[in-house]
């Protein structure tokens, strides 16, 4: 009564290249174990039985110069993309805020970075972009205007969802961390 499937069969698992790595956290900024390359950590993400999906971080593990090695080295360790998350909280010009930044060209930048990353997700056959909006937030009341904010990270979701649309958006929601609230914190708000 009732089907018996195969759980390799109908559920696929994939990894962070990141954990493979280093390991860096703020507590240790050079890692808690050696730095290795890309592809010492695709190597190392095949040999784990069930493991078949890749998470790619743009800019420390896919920019421009190896994508195309990137989806030599995904066939040659037999990987799939599952997805690739754009650097928008990352970098030190989005300390204030990525796609809500006061600063409109530090929004121009966090953009042309999302579009970079559907471009390379692209390249790699990668169907998954994530947005993880972790400095677009604000760390203590009227610190921002709430209503602009919102209108600016809605735009950009559109923007982001309408550049091309093989690629699906993913939004990843966090409470706090970096900034002391965000404005994707929750299932709820995202939706």
């Amino acid at each position: 009564k009732g089907v018996i499937m195969k759980i390799s069969e109908e559920i696929k698992f994939g990894s962070t290249l990141a954990l493979f790595g280093a390991n860096p956290d703020r507590f240790l900024a050079e890692g808690y174990k050696d730095t290795n390359t890309v592809e010492d950590r695709l190597k190392m993400i095949s040999q784990v039985p069930e493991i078949k999906g890749v998470d790619f971080y743009r800019g420390w593990d896919i920019n421009s110069e190896n994508v195309e090695i990137i989806k030599e080295l995904l066939d040659k360790y037999n990987l799939e993309p599952a997805a690739v998350t754009a650097n928008i909280s990352s970098m030190r010009e989005f300390a204030l805020g990525s796609v809500c930044s006061p600063n409109k060209s530090y929004r121009e930048l966090a953009w042309q970075e999302i579009k970079d990353t559907i471009d390379q997700a692209a390249k790699i056959n990668c169907k998954i972009v994530n947005l993880w909006f972790g400095q677009d937030g604000y760390d203590y009341c009227f610190q921002v205007d709430y209503m602009d904010s919102f209108r600016k990270l809605v735009k950009a979701l559109r923007e982001a969802a309408d550049y091309n649309p093989d690629v699906t958006i993913a939004i990843e929601y966090k409470p706090k961390e970096p900034r002391k609230r965000l404005f994707m914190a929750s299932a709820a708000v995202t939706l």
